[in-house]
């Protein structure tokens, strides 16, 4: 199997991880807004389109 294949193959595994970050981002994000902590992830960094621009 080629490697264009192989990613071919598990392009639907990487999006769906992609999608399981961002949901545990928002509740942890949430949960420790809620006890006056910051995020376990620098913000937004499962979320490129909302990254600040420097």
């Amino acid at each position: 199997m080629s490697f264009r294949d192989a990613l071919a193959v598990h392009r639907q595994t990487a999006l769906d991880g992609v999608r399981l970050l961002q949901e545990f981002d928002i509740l942890d994000t949430e949960s420790r807004r809620a006890a006056g902590k910051l995020s376990g992830t620098f913000p937004n960094v499962f979320f490129p389109d909302r990254k600040l621009r420097y």
